[in-house]
Parts: C-alpha cells; sequence; structure tokens
C-alpha cells in the first residue's frame, strides 16, 4: 500500500552545479554613519548626594507646594465635573 520509503525523511540531491552563494563582504562606512577614533568615557557613578528621593537640586518644600497646587486644581476639576 502506498510508497515504502519512510514517513518524515528528507530527500537531498547532489549536483554538479549549484548557484554560488555570496560571502559577506567588509564594506567601509557609509557617508551616514558617524566613526569615532575612541568611544567616550563612561559617565561617573551617582554620588551619595544624588541618591535622594528627590532629584539633586530640587527644593523639597517647593515639590510639596507643587503637590499642593496639583491637588487643588484636581478638586476644582472634580467638582466642575460634577456640577454639569
Amino acid at each position: 500500500m502506498g510508497s515504502e520509503r519512510a514517513t518524515g525523511a528528507i530527500q537531498a540531491n547532489l549536483v554538479n552545479s549549484a548557484p554560488s552563494i555570496p560571502l559577506p563582504q567588509i564594506a567601509p562606512p557609509t557617508p551616514n554613519v558617524l566613526a569615532y577614533g575612541s568611544a567616550e568615557p563612561a559617565p561617573a557613578p551617582p554620588s551619595k548626594a544624588d541618591d535622594t528621593d528627590y532629584a539633586a537640586g530640587c527644593d523639597p518644600a517647593g515639590l510639596a507646594q507643587a503637590e499642593a497646587e496639583a491637588v487643588e486644581s484636581h478638586s476644582r476639576l472634580r467638582r466642575s465635573m460634577r456640577s454639569r
């Protein structure tokens, strides 16, 4: 019944003239690529002064004021939405 070949087998045919596969070439950089002689040094690791809950240079009192203004603005928006 049917073919006597094993199922799932891969059949390969050897030939004398197959198309050639081009080998990768080392190409010069294109004009759109910037090349530098050396890499830039890595940035310095953060100091202990930068390791705080707020960004360096921010005033905690100013942040509290901005937060209070945002809460008030949100409350005004909610009141105006309820009155519609």
